[in-house]
């Protein structure tokens, strides 16, 4: 970390190698006399078939500077042309050597230009430079740009990489060479409208920040700052093209938007009907801290039917505030800091592992990420957390509305709208999340708990089916059901239970197992407790495959699934004593007992 608080004139270079920042703190000022330039390095995907979203951290550099005689005028950040301020950071020539170092990139118009594999110069393709101001349906939104077209910093863009089909997992170092922005402005997004931004400083930025300085405080939503409006739904949408398809063609990508919110972040998934909407995930997930040079949308919408208890906040659009009070040093590390790039690589910078560290000792909010897995394969993650600023109701900056419903789906729902992210007050036992499920063929849908943070060992996650009134627990197993091909709005919710409370609610499949299924003739189960063992003698012959003990919350304690093709079974339970239930499987049948350890 390079960090200035006051005054800077930058005559001379700063070489910000691997991940080097500079940070200038709210008061800090650079100086329009300098005539200087920073290098920044950023690594993006080398396939030329796939995107990242890019910002520029740098302004087009002034090489004489402007004679302020010492006045102290602070830089403007001016536009830049890709063309002046990116350069290729390849460094080693492949035999050992150095070559001159950043080196320009040859930018070719044809879609298929950088598809050769690597060449010298690099070549990236234009075709494939866009950026992106207009309603969030509207795919004509997307304007062509070139090298040479004038781009408002903060503006984010599009850009495919330079080597061809390599692994996707490749990567091309850039150098970004100029003036470095600094300061605080604003850049422009109209009501209803989704605009393609960047972090525009040559440091990392705190993406909460980021947020509050767009959003007003109301009753509703107590974390904003601004005076003006709510200039955007409070959300961050991060592209993750994730799939290697080696294609340009717009049905063959696979990829989607990764989410952010002050409640924290979710991966994407590749659902969009427009793409190759195959229902497969990516594994990088937004963090509270953009990297340099990452580029994410905005959204200047807000589609609710809230209830009459409850008003929807306005999105008014206007000013994107930018300000170096969101600044700050981050090295990129999978849980704070995720360009949207290949394989993530957790970082060995010592600092960087201190910071991580201590911001994982701050945010202590219980968080649950659900995983559902549909009938055709299709996949989502769900974020849910305690925040003591948020509501049951639409929290402007801490609820994320869903980006891209796919074919078979999960959704939080309330307010009217459907969410990838919620945030609630508590998880406490009178607490019920509704969500909904598409579901487009009939089979098997499978909710699971994927992670979760900062949990109270002694609360235990339920799903709640509002038809049958089973309520199923998914703290140690997933919740499985046939569901014929429909949209589940109301059925479905999330609920959560004390342990003292669910002492006597055993698992609802063990229970009614345990009471209705029937024993298979030949085969007995007891609890012999003068040896601490379970002995099961099957004399019907039908090979045993596997065997389960469970607690009486439905949790399983262990797994036997070898060495039982005998006539008497002993196991050995040093379990304390209490009320347990054994699953027996067979080819053809299952059985639950009920034993007592004494």
């Amino acid at each position: 970390e390079l960090k200035n608080t006051w005054y800077l004139e930058l005559d001379g270079v700063i070489d910000l190698e691997d991940e080097s920042q500079l940070v200038q703190t709210e008061n800090s000022m650079l100086d329009q006399d300098s005539g200087g330039y920073i290098e920044r390095d950023q690594q993006g995907t080398a396939n030329s078939f796939n995107y990242n979203y890019w910002s520029s951290s740098v302004g087009t550099t002034t090489p004489s500077g402007v004679n302020q005689r010492g006045i102290g005028v602070a830089s403007v950040n001016s536009s830049q042309k890709l063309v002046a301020v990116l350069f290729d950071g390849t460094r080693a020539d492949g035999t050992g050597g150095i070559l001159p170092y950043p080196k320009e990139i040859n930018f070719q118009p044809k879609y298929w230009a950088a598809d050769s594999g690597i060449t010298t110069p690099i070549i990236i393709s234009s075709y494939w430079l866009h950026t992106f101001n207009g309603t969030d349906n509207n795919y004509n939104a997307w304007k062509s740009i070139d090298e040479n077209t004038l781009l408002f910093a903060g503006e984010g863009y599009t850009m495919k990489g330079t080597s061809g089909a390599v692994n996707i997992g490749n990567q091309q170092n850039y150098v970004f060479k100029g003036k470095p922005n600094n300061g605080d402005f604003t850049l422009q997004i109209d009501a209803g409208n989704s605009r393609l931004i960047g972090n525009p400083y040559p440091s990392a930025m705190d993406a909460d920040e980021f947020i509050k300085d767009n959003i007003k405080e109301t009753i509703n939503s107590k974390a904003g700052r601004n005076k003006l409006g709510n200039v955007f739904n409070g959300a961050l949408y991060l592209w993750d093209h994730f799939g290697e398809k080696n294609s340009h063609y717009l049905k063959d990508y696979v990829g989607g938007y990764a989410t952010y919110t002050l409640m924290g972040g979710a991966i994407a998934y590749s659902n969009d009907g427009r793409i190759n909407n195959n229902g497969s995930q990516g594994n990088k997930k937004p963090g509270q801290y953009i990297p340099v040079g990452q580029g994410f949308f905005v959204i200047a919408a807000l589609e609710l039917n809230p209830s009459a208890t409850y008003t929807t906040p306005t999105i008014d659009g206007g000013k994107i505030v930018f300000k170096n009070s969101q600044r700050i040093f981050m090295v990129e590390s999978e849980e704070n800091s995720v360009f949207m790039k290949g394989e993530v690589e957790k970082s060995a910078n010592t600092s960087g592992e201190k910071a991580k560290d201590t911001l994982e000792n701050i945010d202590k909010r219980p968080k649950i990420w659900l995983q559902f897995d549909s009938p055709l394969g299709y996949h989502r993650q769900l974020l849910v957390g305690v925040d003591e600023n948020a509501s049951n109701f639409f929290d402007l900056g801490y609820d994320a509305p869903i980006a891209d419903i796919g074919k078979e789906d999960m959704f939080w729902t309330f307010d009217g709208g459907k969410f990838v992210i919620q945030a609630v007050n508590n998880f406490s036992t009178n607490q019920e999340l509704p969500f909904g499920m598409k579901v487009r063929k009939t089979g098997l849908a499978r909710i699971k708990i994927e992670e979760q943070k900062h949990m109270d060992e002694n609360i235990s996650v339920h799903i709640k089916d509002k038809l049958t009134g089973v309520v199923y627990n998914i703290s140690h197993k997933p919740f499985e059901i046939n569901l014929e091909a429909g949209t589940y709005i109301e059925r479905f919710s999330l609920i959560f239970k004390m342990h003292k409370l669910v002492e006597e609610d055993v698992n609802a499949e063990i229970l009614l197992a345990a009471q209705s299924q029937p024993i298979i003739e030949g085969i007995q189960v007891f609890m012999d407790n003068a040896i601490d063992e379970l002995l099961i003698k099957n004399n019907n012959g039908e090979e045993i495959n596997g065997i389960i003990l469970y607690n009486n919350l439905g949790q399983t304690l262990k797994t036997w699934n070898t060495n039982l093709n005998r006539r008497t079974i002993s196991l050995p339970i040093s379990n304390a004593t209490g009320v347990y239930f054994v699953r027996i499987s067979t080819k053809n049948n299952n059985v639950v007992k009920k034993i007592v350890k004494l």
